[in-house]
């Protein structure tokens, strides 16, 4: 009996330690008022970490980020203000890989390396 059991917590070490051997992934962000206001951090994430996470990282790293978000039982973190501009009843921030606005919240999207996703502030 004790053969299995050793036998699945050596196997699931091997997988931890494959899946921790993994680089994180390093990407920018870009905090977009307006046309004249654009502003570009890097960061990174755990691999195959949330974007979430990255944020969490690029605010806790001193380059003058800082976000507010709101969490949501089913829907997770909803983006509320970037750098003390907050979403309103007119503007909100919207999320986007490029130019495609992500399909999924900051807590579920998984950015790739070398990404650029961007934080735009924008008309409803």
């Amino acid at each position: 009996m004790k053969k299995p059991v050793l036998l699945s917590a050596a196997l699931l070490l091997l997988v931890f330690v494959g899946q921790s051997a993994q680089s994180n992934t390093n990407f920018r962000v870009q905090v977009n008022v307006s046309p004249s206001d654009i502003k570009t951090y890097s960061t990174s994430t755990a691999y195959r970490g949330s974007l979430f996470g990255g944020l969490m990282r690029l605010k806790y790293s001193n380059q003058g980020f800082n976000f507010q978000y709101i969490p949501y039982d089913d829907y997770g973190p909803f983006l509320q203000s970037v750098n003390g501009l907050a979403g309103n009843s007119s503007y909100y921030w919207q999320l986007l890989s490029g130019k495609t606005p992500l399909d999924v919240g900051m807590g579920c999207y998984l950015p790739t390396a070398n990404e650029v996703v961007t934080l735009k502030y924008t008309k409803i």
